[in-house]
């Protein structure tokens, strides 16, 4: 086929889909929208105006993204093919389109993030790479690149921009935790080293609070470190950030029970500092918490970490062996079911996305607090003096502090708020597939649901509310296809277990189970208006199956093709079939008593077919090309190159005046049949495209792959 450039972008409808294993990936704007990475692109769900869009502009899928503080910048990275440069990509919010992009770092990109005052571009390289690396946005150059961690002293993934700092960046991961200052004039970056002591920990998330005191990185371990980032330190001050205090949550005490130091939490992957001091904290066992924190004290009365006293000598800092404090007292927890990877917070709305590729909502609460109610703690600060009495060297002077004075202090002056106690509910705004689909189809006569069946079970989805309204779940096997019976009552199913299974439409319970239907699993299956099956497996054999009531039963079988069965195609009057096979054969079949009418054969692995109205043999596979049939003798009558990659699926409209096919290139194309021509392309997935089909009325487009998103495509209209 000749280069066409002519060819115009299929138009994208809708879509159901979120990548949430990316941690950090799912950001809420000031407009409520939702910016989230979805395969290759960007997606962008005005939930206003209930669209969705997708930001075109990497060839791999995105890995890492940020916001800017004000909305109006979109980061995104995608890493790079082996011994290639991974791509950075910057976005205008509000146009929707990209305004630079660079590609410094080389194969992996870990964290990305945006400046404030939008002047920079900050991008953290990977384990192959390892550079921080800032870009100026106006002039679009690089500025400077530096190596994040030292070898042999930890691994650097994650990235934290200060909120009003410009040249303020925090770098954290495996045993590191350093702060970066950018120098203006010469434009270099300059390393600060944290003063942690013998603290070392994994972290997973690193967020700096409004006032720019303290900087909060959750763990692996489920506790959060505090660090007080002295940025402008006062006279007798250490000038460079220390650790305040390992927070752990505070254990709840049980009658009879043994005494524990720290609440068991696991692991943290996301987290908010609330402008109240409180934490909004993600974990790997599927609960959101909110945590007031404590005065940093211990038992003793003495600070976690002390404070320096401004006016007696010189400061001594001593870490404690375990800084370890269980300060954090949980003010409410809830429960979402799977791992949390993304906590967004603007105002008093909160957005969560999880490893399912789930989005939730919360709305907080708050309630005044008294200001007024401070309670007195007594603590002891060490100090060291040059008297030459060694009593007052070495005593303590005790001193009454408030905790409104306390430098440690969690709850400053203007935070008059304090989360409600009660916990807020729980509202889905999305679910997704978060695993590769196999198959999607439209049942007959009905264009508003679709079905799809995948990794993750079986859904049916309502195309215009794109809500999901029913989940059959079958823990330990595949959905390898799926269609709905011509009564709509049942949606019949095939699996990797050999299994054919009927599901109930409504209620997703299993009607009927066929055992034994094929060895190795059911690769595809038709259904005929008469209500007969007709399914193909991975052992290479076709058959017919009637199916009564709860009862089914075999009425023909086939054993002709050498390799696994990969595609069934229904002629559109019913009499014919077409079976496609790895063996490089297709075999046209007659119905019901499916005997064959002719046999093609070439030199490819045919992954998908489809018989046209007038007759016509439509196959694809792995050349990548579109092959076309005689429909009296199976004659090849044209060969159609179409991609360099193989092509999995093919399906037509009913009059055959477009024609649709994908693959692996992760490219919809939408041809002139009369023409034999490409007129359209479709881009959006990030993998392999596993099936395509069109609704009954030709107007909609859905088509499934290994990404686990469902893209809905407008189809052109006919001239």
């Amino acid at each position: 086929m000749k280069p066409n450039k002519k060819i115009k972008d299929l138009q994208l409808l809708s879509t159901i889909g979120f990548t949430g294993k990316i941690v950090g990936g799912l950001h809420l704007q000031k407009d409520r929208s939702l910016v989230y990475p979805l395969g290759v692109g960007v997606g962008v769900w005005d939930r206003a105006g209930g669209r969705h869009a997708i930001l075109h502009g990497h060839t791999r899928p995105v890995v890492a993204l940020a916001v800017s503080r004000s909305g109006k910048l979109i980061v995104s990275a995608q890493d790079g093919d082996p011994g290639c440069q991974a791509r950075v990509v910057v976005w205008r919010y509000d146009e929707r389109q990209e305004c630079g992009s660079h590609e410094v770092h080389r194969e992996e990109v870990a964290a990305v993030g945006v400046s404030a005052g939008e002047e920079y571009v900050a991008s953290l390289g990977g384990l192959s790479d390892g550079y921080l690396v800032l870009w100026h946005i106006p002039t679009k150059t690089p500025v400077c690149s530096v190596q994040a961690a030292e070898p042999g002293m930890g691994v650097a993934s994650l990235l934290c921009m200060a909120p009003h700092t410009p040249t303020l960046m925090l770098v954290g991961g495996q045993r590191i935790l350093k702060a970066w200052s950018l120098d203006p004039a010469t434009n270099r970056l300059t390393p600060t080293s944290i003063s942690l002591g013998l603290t070392e920990r994994n972290y997973t998330c690193l967020k700096v609070d409004e006032a720019e005191e303290f900087l909060f990185a959750a763990t692996t371990t489920g506790d959060v470190v505090k660090v007080r980032l002295n940025k402008s330190p006062t006279p007798g001050c250490h000038p460079s950030p220390v650790l305040v205090s390992v927070m752990a949550p505070r254990p709840t005490p049980t009658p009879g029970g043994p005494r524990l130091t720290r609440a068991p939490t696991p692991g943290l992957q996301a987290m908010a500092v609330l402008p109240n001091g409180d934490l909004l904290v993600g974990d790997v066992g599927g609960y959101v918490r909110a945590y007031r924190q404590l005065q940093d004290v211990t038992e003793e009365g003495r600070p976690a970490c002390p404070a320096p006293p401004r006016a007696h000598g010189t400061v001594k800092y001593t870490h404690p062996k375990d800084p370890t404090r269980p300060i954090l007292v949980q003010v409410w927890a809830v429960e979402v079911g799977a791992a949390l990877t993304s906590l967004s917070v603007v105002g008093q709305e909160v957005v969560l996305g999880t490893v399912s590729s789930d989005i939730y909502q919360l709305k907080l609460f708050f309630q005044p607090q008294d200001l007024n109610q401070t309670k007195c703690n007594k603590t002891r600060v060490e100090f060291q003096d040059q008297t030459k009495n060694p009593r007052e060297r070495k005593g303590f002077r005790e001193r009454n502090v408030t905790q409104r004075k306390h430098s440690n202090s969690t709850h400053p002056r203007q935070g008059a708020l304090k989360l409600d106690s009660v916990a807020p509910e729980l509202h889905l705004l999305s679910t997704c597939h978060s695993e590769p689909i196999n198959d999607v189809t439209f049942p007959r006569g009905v264009d508003q649901l679709v079905v799809c069946g995948g990794m993750g079970g079986v859904r049916v989805w309502n195309v215009a509310s794109l809500q999901e309204l029913l989940r059959v779940e079958l823990p330990g096997i595949v959905c390898y296809c799926c269609c709905v019976s011509p009564s709509l009552h049942t949606i019949i199913t095939g699996w990797s277990d050999g299994r054919l299974r009927g599901l109930g439409a409504e209620s997703g319970r299993v009607v009927w189970v066929m055992d034994d239907a094929h060895h190795a699993g059911v690769n595809t299956i038709c259904v005929l208006k008469s209500g007969k099956l007709v399914s193909g497996g991975r052992d290479g054999r076709v058959r017919v199956w009637a199916v009564d009531g709860s009862r089914v039963h075999m009425e023909a079988s086939q054993k002709e093709h050498r390799g696994e069965v990969t595609h069934l195609a229904l002629a559109p009057m019913e009499t014919r079939i077409l079976s496609c096979s790895g063996d490089g054969s297709c075999i046209l079949w007659s119905l019901p008593e499916l005997e064959r009418i002719y046999r093609l054969t070439a030199h490819t692995v045919f992954l998908g077919g489809q018989v046209l109205a007038s007759g016509e043999v439509v196959t694809v596979g792995s050349d990548g090309s579109v092959m076309v049939w005689d429909r009296q003798d199976g004659v090849l009558l044209a060969d159609l190159p179409a991609s360099s990659k193989p092509i999995t699926t093919v399906t037509a409209s009913r009059d055959d005046a477009a024609l649709v096919t994908a693959g692996e290139d992760a490219t919809i194309r939408v041809w002139n049949w009369s023409k034999g021509r490409v007129t359209h392309e479709g881009h959006g997935h990030s993998g392999s495209i596993a099936k395509v089909d069109l609704s009954s009325d030709g107007k909609v487009l859905a088509s499934v792959g290994e990404d686990g998103g469902i893209f809905f495509w407008k189809m052109p209209e006919r001239r």
